[in-house]
């Protein structure tokens, strides 16, 4: 069992809230074979992230401009339906490391989850997660500006799927993007500033309609009230 200290912080934020804006935005590579979401809860701090594939191996997104001394967040799917997150730090072009720790808090797919993240068709891996803004090393700050971020997918499942530790197969594609996550997609989606590179070309694509900087209030609170049962159930600890 490790500790999940994040899980406990962000409990206490998320549950101390009766109304909160939600900001939504989306980056998708040019194929659309990798795209990562997120809902900003700005007044808590924290960010709700899905992140997916066509692969069906695993898929990751980390803070960094690099492999050396990148954050990265990585998981795959269990034959149960279920998903295996694993929170790593990078030193290098080696396999990154699992940390004693994590910062990463599971959230179901609820249908209101979904409403705000809808999963995007065609692919078979996703991982939702919520992450507190800030947090200490060897994991990096989420920035509100732009900022750099690693993305990666590979198509074979790990080596022990059930374990956050496991040895995980070499990418089948990766690359960068830039964008800030912080605020919503704005002119017809595009996120002003945002960049991507790697295998396959990055680009913006469109946040879901009316979904940008929306009031949590009537039916979108049921996203809310989704996340604070998430983390409630987290407690304290989580097994890897």
């Amino acid at each position: 069992m490790v500790a999940v200290s994040a899980a406990a912080v962000l409990l206490a934020l998320v549950a101390s809230a009766s109304a909160q804006t939600v900001i939504t935005n989306k980056w998708c590579n040019t194929d659309n074979t990798y795209c990562a979401q997120s809902a900003f809860l700005p007044d808590k701090n924290a960010v709700i992230f899905s992140i997916s594939t066509t692969a069906t191996g695993w898929v990751a997104m980390g803070i960094g401009q690099g492999m050396a001394d990148a954050d990265i967040w990585l998981g795959w799917n269990l034959a149960d339906g279920t998903q295996r997150l694993s929170d790593r730090t990078a030193k290098g072009r080696t396999m990154p490391t699992a940390d004693a720790t994590t910062t990463l808090s599971t959230v179901n797919a609820t249908a209101s989850i979904n409403a705000a993240l809808p999963p995007v068709a065609g692919h078979k891996t996703r991982l939702l997660f919520a992450r507190a803004l800030t947090a200490t090393a060897p994991n990096k700050n989420i920035a509100a500006g732009q900022q750099s971020y690693l993305w990666a997918y590979g198509t074979a499942a790990p080596a022990t799927p059930t374990s956050a530790f496991s040895n995980v197969t070499k990418h089948a594609a990766k690359g960068t993007f830039t964008i800030d996550f912080t605020v919503s997609s704005t002119g017809g989606g595009d996120q002003g500033g945002a960049t991507g590179t790697g295998n396959t070309t990055g680009t913006n694509t469109p946040a879901p309609s009316g979904a940008a900087g929306f009031n949590v209030a009537g039916s979108p609170a049921k996203l809310f009230a989704s996340v604070i049962a998430v983390l409630a159930s987290l407690a304290l600890f989580v097994v890897l």
